[in-house]
């Protein structure tokens, strides 16, 4: 009986065996275990009134239910939450040493001693022409580091230091110009680079943001738990699509005209119609245009009532080829 093919098994229906008997209880079936020789099929109650009584005759009767519908659409996402404050800096590496050392100061030279005095004569004659100005001499460190001081000679005898001034002779030509002095020493290696500063810890994550809401729950999402309406008696029965699974006339007493499901169908979707007689027989049953039936042999419609009888009808909505109907899958009379 069990249908372990299937993720929705169906239900499991109870009845005395006496017919002036209307007790009927519903159980849903959650699983099987295999008890090595017979099987244990695990129900859970779903609708019904009294329980038989002990030592009763009872009929037992099983109906599969329909496949899972479809999940249901996922509730938005919850907002971010705010970022968490940026943690300190870490200390300053220290500095590198970018130039390198200045080369040692060469030696100084020696000085010469001072010569004697000499005799008083005439220093300074006529001045002669100018001559021709020398060729430009090479590159030459052009200050030298000062000597020592020599000591004082001798004062000389008294003489005619300066003589008659001569005329100026005639400006002599530009000497060439010489080779650039190079003034300023090589640059010294760079430094090498200095160690890199610690990083600042990470500041601590900022709080989650809340969960958004959950999604609405889609028809017939959770095939284990189908969605009941039930009512004791209606002239104009009319299950919603919307909100039921099993649609329940738990005490018919009178004619029972259906109407089409009202909501929004799905494609595939299964609603089962249990209508449970008291009073006398005979009452019909009719069914409005928004159900059908597939082609003969198939079942047909249920067009009466016995009495203290259960009439189990299950449909699925068809919308292929623009039938959009509730057809007919199974019936059962217990």
């Amino acid at each position: 009986m069990y249908q372990t093919a299937l993720d929705n098994p169906g239900y499991v229906f109870i009845k005395s065996n006496d017919n002036a008997d209307a007790t009927v209880n519903v159980f849903r079936v959650t699983d099987e275990t295999d008890k090595g020789g017979y099987q244990e099929i695990n129900v859970t109650f779903e609708a019904g009134s009294a329980v038989p009584s002990n030592g009763e005759g009872c009929v037992f009767n099983f109906t599969r239910d329909g496949a899972r519908g479809a999940t249901g659409l996922t509730g938005p996402t919850g907002v971010t939450g705010p970022t968490g404050p940026t943690g300190p800096t870490g200390p300053q590496g220290t500095a590198a040493q970018l130039t390198g050392p200045t080369g040692p100061t060469g030696p100084t030279g020696i000085t010469g001693p001072t010569g004697p005095q000499g005799t008083a004569a005439q220093l300074t004659g006529p001045t002669g022409p100018t001559g021709p100005t020398g060729a430009q001499g090479t590159a030459a460190i052009l200050t030298g580091p000062t000597g020592p001081t020599g000591p004082t000679g001798p004062q000389g005898t008294a003489a005619i230091l300066t003589g008659p001034t001569g005329p100026t002779g005639p400006t002599g030509p530009t000497g060439p110009q010489g080779t650039a002095a190079q003034l300023t020493g090589p640059t010294g290696p760079t430094g090498p680079t200095g160690p890199q500063g610690t990083v600042g810890i990470t500041g601590p994550t900022g709080p989650t943001g809340p969960t958004g809401p959950t999604g609405a729950t889609g028809a017939g999402s959770n095939p284990y738990v189908p969605r009941i309406t039930s009512t004791n008696s209606s002239a104009n029965p009319a299950p919603n699509a919307d909100t039921t699974d099993l649609f329940v006339l738990s005490a018919q007493l009178a004619t029972a005209a259906f109407v089409a499901p009202s909501g929004t169908p799905t494609a595939g979707q299964i609603i089962d119609v249990m209508v449970i007689s008291t009073g006398s027989g005979g009452k019909a049953l009719t069914w409005a245009a928004g159900y059908g039936v597939g082609v003969a042999p198939g079942p047909t419609l249920p067009a009466n009532m016995v009495t203290s009888q259960t009439v189990i009808v299950s449909f699925q909505y068809v919308t292929a080829n623009a039938v959009n109907k509730w057809m007919l899958l199974r019936k059962a009379n217990m």
